[in-house]
């Protein structure tokens, strides 16, 4: 509840923070201009599982590139890179963005290639459970369109973050190669690493929806590369409608996450919709997990309808007679019958003659 708590307090000072400044620096009569940050893309972290993780020696010396699916598009954006599940601070020596040749293919248009880590130093270090968030940087990305991630890491996390699930295929190679073309022989897989998001300056009152869910809004069954997941879906009908736009947040085996490979649902609703840029909630989080708690409390301290009292054992006709008279009248005949031994309960009637109608 503590650490609940600080979050609450800091998004506090973030959403009011920009208010506050502007009354003070502001000239009377005129507002300050701030720029409406929104999520147009972003992945879920976790521990990957072994089957889903790279080697120490594939990610030393080694050039990533992602290509993620936006939905709202702009003229600045910034890019999220996480190390969330890190024991140790990550260095990465260069990160690049570039519009992609295809989405399943490692080619991107030089004319597009930018650099994101500000020279100099050209390098990025994220501490250990943290995430950087780029600078803002001109770079026009088209609404429903895919944007290349690539970057270099000299060398291997002490424990990877990644979203296993991206159904998106992701190109490796040794050497620093993020402003190459292309990436012939890249050895490809189909997941993301340390990659959590992409924001859009939008115009005012843009607004953003994370999709929380089960594997089938990660995508499963969708194509891979074909961006056919129904949160891609939606956010094309909500674009045709002129509406808000989800963001992509793809959250694989909601409730079956498990702290070995990263967070639970709560932890990660927690760090990803209230940490979201345009994000909005439609139901406080506190408000279902007090529910929540309140119902097992409910089931662990609930008394039965009717206690059951120690049960007599008869030892004659007669008092197995009055025996079942007075747990039919009790009306718990069954706990009764269910405590007594079954060579206590008397023989079973034999009805003579035809049944009734």
């Amino acid at each position: 509840m503590k650490r609940r708590s600080v979050i609450i307090a800091f998004l506090a000072v973030v959403l009011c923070g920009p208010a506050a400044l502007a009354q003070q620096s502001a000239p009377s009569g005129q507002a300050q201009n701030w720029p409406n940050w929104v999520g147009t893309w972003a992945a879920s972290q976790q521990i990957p599982e072994p089957r889903n993780a790279l080697a120490p020696a594939d990610l030393t010396d080694a050039t990533l590139r992602q290509i993620v699916h936006v939905s709202l598009g702009g003229k600045t954006l910034r890019v999220h890179i996480s190390n969330a599940f890190g024991t140790a601070p990550l260095e990465f020596t260069s990160v690049h963005i570039a519009l992609p040749v295809a989405d399943d293919l490692p080619k991107i248009e030089p004319a597009t290639d930018r650099a994101l880590s500000p020279p100099p130093p050209p390098s990025v270090i994220v501490p250990a459970g943290a995430e950087y968030i780029s600078d803002p940087i001109h770079f026009a990305v088209e609404p429903d369109s895919s944007l290349a991630i690539s970057f270099h890491l000299a060398q291997p996390p002490a424990q990877e973050t990644s979203h296993p699930g991206s159904r998106a295929t992701s190109y490796l190679v040794h050497g620093d190669h993020v402003a190459d073309a292309d990436l012939p022989g890249a050895t490809k897989f189909d997941h993301w690493f340390d990659l959590a998001g992409v924001d859009v300056e939008a115009p005012a009152g843009a607004r953003s929806i994370v999709a929380l869910g089960d594997s089938i809004t990660d995508g499963h069954g969708a194509t891979t590369n074909g961006n056919d997941r129904w949160p891609d879906d939606l956010a094309r009908r909500l674009l045709a409608a002129h509406a808000v736009h989800p963001p992509g947040e793809r959250v694989a085996h909601d409730e079956q996450v498990d702290d070995e490979h990263g967070a639970h649902d709560h932890e990660r609703d927690e760090r990803r919709v209230l940490e979201r840029e345009g994000g909005e909630r439609t139901r406080p989080r506190d408000e279902r997990r007090a529910e929540r708690e309140q119902a097992r409390g409910d089931e662990q301290h609930e008394e039965p309808a009717h206690p059951t009292a120690p049960v007599h054992l008869a030892e004659s006709g007669q008092e197995r007679r009055e025996q079942r008279r007075e747990t039919r009248g009790a009306g718990r005949r069954g706990e009764a019958y269910r405590l007594r031994p079954r060579w206590a309960c008397g023989r079973p009637r034999i009805r003579h003659g035809p049944p009734s109608v």
